[in-house]
């Protein structure tokens, strides 16, 4: 299957930095679904599948470039990959589970070696993937930068104050999620993602070590809870937290002056 996987990029221009001109701006789809739906939920990988994917993550989330130039078999990496210091987790996404990340992490360290370029590979992706699952049980940002906890902004939503710009400056998508997770969480209201069920109604396990001394979390679920239940502040804050969270991470870094949110807030 990797062979023709091969051939189509190699069609498509893929392999090369003198072809990024004109490479396409979104990743060929069938790749996408490999990595992020397959191969998560594979009990198996191959070498071939694990670099590839692995450059898929890396590329696609970390460093946020959805061009496809050095997925293939290219023994160099971009420079910029052997920079420790432009690794930044702020590009968390949303779709995949704990679980997920806990296998595609089992994938790269069984099938790709510890030395050379698939090396390289397998060290920032084992990164990338463990501080994405941190990252989903954690009060703590998650960023190359020094983040304080977000224990101010969600004991602001769990009683139901305002949100404030300032309050969500240089946040991560993740952090943005359990924000608006929050709010309907508040009420006892159900979570459509089974890490935000774990974070905010979980027992405080091994797992979730970094949240044991909280004393905002866990909270009940309420069966006979009601879309209506949420206030206006909430529906503010949601509001806001969507805004905020259709800006990239380097906008939203900046001063919230910068951001072009309506002036409500």
């Amino acid at each position: 299957m990797f062979s023709r996987i091969i051939h189509i990029l190699l069609a498509l221009g893929a392999f090369g930095f003198a072809a990024q001109a004109e490479m396409p701006e979104e990743w060929p789809s069938f790749i996408e679904e490999r990595c992020e739906i397959d191969w998560p939920a594979a009990t198996s990988t191959t070498r071939d599948e694990a670099e590839l994917c692995a450059r898929y993550w890396l590329k696609r989330y970390v460093y946020g470039n959805h061009r496809i130039e050095s997925i293939g078999d290219s023994p160099n990496l971009p420079e910029h990959w052997v920079d420790g210091g432009h690794y930044n987790g702020g590009q968390v996404e949303t779709i995949a589970t704990a679980d997920q990340f806990r296998q595609m992490i089992r994938h790269v360290k069984a099938a790709l070696p510890t030395e050379g370029p698939q090396g390289l590979i397998r060290q920032y992706a084992t990164t990338y993937l463990q501080g994405a699952l941190r990252a989903r049980f954690t009060l703590s940002g998650m960023s190359s930068i020094s983040i304080p906890s977000i224990t101010p902004q969600l004991s602001k939503v769990l009683k139901g104050q305002r949100l404030r710009p300032e309050d969500l400056l240089c946040r991560t998508q993740v952090t943005l999620w359990k924000l608006e997770s929050a709010i309907f969480a508040r009420h006892g209201g159900p979570l459509s993602h089974p890490d935000m069920t774990t974070f905010f109604y979980g027992k405080r396990t091994a797992q979730l070590r970094g949240l044991r001394k909280s004393h905002l979390l866990p909270l009940r679920t309420d069966a006979a809870f009601s879309p209506d239940q949420l206030t206006e502040i909430d529906r503010d804050n949601l509001q806001l937290l969507h805004e905020v969270g259709d800006l990239n991470q380097q906008t939203r870094c900046q001063s919230p002056e910068n951001w072009g949110i309506a002036a409500r807030y």
